[in-house]
């Protein structure tokens, strides 16, 4: 027996109420990023390429050259983690240093002609993902889709900015 409380979960086929954790915004919200990054790893890795990792790539190809310093304070990720995924894009050959003048201890860091090739290759394969998981909304309900979800970042970036970074990510 349902009542207009209750709600149809798809991915169980059932009418759940709302008191379960299937049907709260945030469980909801979590299943769904859960997914886009599962998927979105398994297209990844073939390319050398991790979410954290093409998010850096990401990052430096809007705002090269950029010092770890400064790519750590963009992501919002430390100095050890910073260090390691910079190495690791260094060593494939995706990411080039040079030095900055006048700071012997920092690098400028730029992406090398493979990096930009392998952020194009990633980016398709993220685009594919979107479009796989979103594929059940019309035009409009994805935009709005995407509104909403920068309506409640921008929310609550403003409202908690020293959370504002998963804990994954940092």
């Amino acid at each position: 027996m349902t009542n207009s409380t209750d709600l149809f979960v798809a991915d169980t086929g059932r009418h759940v109420a709302p008191a379960e954790p299937r049907v709260w915004a945030g469980y909801l919200v979590n299943q769904l990023a859960w997914r886009f990054r599962s998927r979105t790893a398994d297209l990844l890795l073939p390319l050398g390429l991790t979410p954290p990792l093409l998010r850096l790539v990401g990052i430096i190809a809007v705002d090269q050259p950029l010092t770890q310093r400064q790519l750590g304070a963009r992501a919002g990720m430390d100095r050890t983690t910073i260090m390691r995924h910079v190495d690791r894009l260094a060593q494939a050959g995706l990411l080039a240093r040079q030095p900055v003048a006048g700071d012997r201890r920092a690098h400028a860091l730029m992406l090398t002609a493979d990096g930009m090739a392998r952020l194009a290759e990633a980016t398709e394969a993220a685009a594919a993902v979107e479009e796989s998981l979103l594929a059940s909304l019309s035009e409009d309900e994805r935009a709005m889709f995407v509104r909403l979800l920068l309506r409640l970042h921008s929310g609550h970036a403003a409202n908690c900015p020293e959370d504002d970074q998963p804990e994954g990510d940092r």
